[in-house]
């Protein structure tokens, strides 16, 4: 059955790479034995003969020589079917086609089942918004759906509680519920054998906004401080709020794991050349525009010195008129692509208590496709970026102008800077780096 899925998924494969544009090439290989391998190399092919692969030949010495002049070996075996193809394009097509079947990603969702097995975990997910709530929450008006969305959310929660003494860990994520009391968060802490509370900047401090500002008079900080201090494990995005947590939790048990990035997915393709107007990049929500906004001056000086042009990818309309800029609405099916267009990413902030429970998510993903990135020195960033090592770090307006100057003009140091932000990502905040954090508690937990 192996081999019979392997011959007829090349071929699906290669038919695939064809249709969507993917490099691809069968070049095909040779397999190279010297004496004493010989007869496992006849071996092989014999296999290969009886499952009717094609394009088998055995190769002599002189024959191999003739093909690889470099490379030794008293038998060869020439495989022609096989070949190259690139791999990263080829799982960003297949993230793509993941979209448009509308499969489900699930964000900021209380974890209900973490059950230890033979080689891993099973987990059961069950987010207090559906889809189509995400789909709204942040967008103007919609009252009578968000209502509805946040009603079945409560539906869901307490079916959640019935179900959570079966299980052996339970992980919350900000909150049970966001609104009301403390009562559902004491109800599934009573019935929770083991509980894991993960929390974020925006939930240390009370933030309102212009788009549901009339519910945070609804929002309760006790949920927060309850879990942080009931968990059995905190763990934080950032080491102020891992301190703030310390100081709460009553098992002194909290972690600072930093946000992570799949680097498989988040590519560089820069050229880092100024054959065309540098684009200037900055990613966030319409809840992060005021810190965008700190750079207006900035960028308005910037644009007498040099060209350039901003993009800003978010979810609000955004108008700047001093400044050429183009405003991309942000969409998980065209985030790699749109976040490829930048060649400098910027990650301004401002110095208030909010900004020190931030993660620097925003610097981890500019890192990760190899740009060159100004940021404020501030907060969890400088634990991130190395000034002139991987990044660049300023303090002032006058820095910010400089900055971006020199980087715009100069794309060898746009160059080496992005390769060394890209080296940083992936040795320390790739995905399959951080995980190693999150199974050492999970495991610890369990096995108490």
């Amino acid at each position: 059955m192996k081999s019979k899925y392997c011959i007829q998924g090349r071929k699906l494969l290669s038919s695939y790479c064809a249709t969507h544009g993917i490099f691809h090439k069968q070049c095909g290989k040779i397999i190279i034995a010297n004496e004493s391998q010989e007869n496992d190399l006849m071996d092989l092919f014999q296999l290969g003969k009886s499952k009717n692969m094609a394009g088998l030949s055995l190769l002599t010495k002189d024959e191999i020589s003739h093909h690889e002049p470099r490379i030794m070996g008293s038998l060869g075996l020439k495989i022609d079917s096989t070949g190259i193809l690139d791999a990263h394009a080829l799982m960003n097509s297949f993230y793509q086609d993941s979209q448009t079947l509308d499969h489900d990603y699930l964000y900021k969702s209380t974890v209900l089942d973490c059950t230890i097995i033979s080689n891993g975990y099973e987990i059961t997910i069950s987010p207090f918004m559906n889809k189509s709530m995400w789909k709204i929450v942040y967008l103007k008006g919609k009252f009578i759906s968000k209502i509805m969305g946040t009603i079945l959310g409560y539906f869901s929660r307490t079916h959640d509680l019935f179900r959570i003494p079966k299980y052996d860990i339970v992980y919350v994520h900000m909150w049970v519920t966001p609104f009301g009391s403390t009562l559902f968060e004491r109800i599934a802490r009573f019935l929770s054998k083991k509980l894991i509370y993960d929390i974020e900047d925006i939930t240390i401090n009370a933030v309102s906004n212009s788009v549901n500002s009339i519910i945070s008079p609804l929002k309760n900080p006790n949920k927060n401080k309850f879990l942080m201090k009931t968990a059995d494990y905190v763990i934080t995005s950032s080491p102020v709020l891992n301190e703030y947590c310390l100081d709460i939790n009553s098992k002194k048990k909290c972690k600072y794991i930093s946000s992570s990035i799949n680097v498989d997915k988040f590519m560089p393709i820069n050229s880092y050349n100024n054959n065309t107007r540098v684009v200037i990049g900055w990613t966030g929500t319409f809840s992060s525009k005021e810190y965008l906004d700190l750079l207006r001056n900035v960028l308005i000086e910037l644009k007498n010195r040099c060209d350039f042009k901003l993009l800003i990818i978010g979810n609000f309309e955004y108008k700047f008129s001093e400044i050429d800029i183009d405003v991309i609405q942000w969409s998980s099916e065209n985030e790699v692509n749109d976040m490829q267009k930048i060649d400098i990413g910027i990650y301004p902030l401002s110095d208030d208590p909010w900004i020190y429970g931030k993660s620097g998510l925003k610097a981890i993903q500019y890192m990760a496709f190899g740009l060159p990135t100004v940021a404020t020195n501030i907060g969890t960033t400088p634990k991130i970026i190395e000034h002139m090592k991987n990044g660049w770090l300023v303090n002032s307006e006058k820095e910010w102008i400089n900055a971006l100057e020199v980087l715009i003009k100069d794309p060898g140091l746009r160059k080496s800077l992005g390769h060394r932000a890209r080296k940083t990502i992936v040795e320390k905040y790739s995905t399959d780096v951080i995980k190693i954090d999150y199974f050492s508690i999970i495991d610890e937990l369990y096995r108490k």
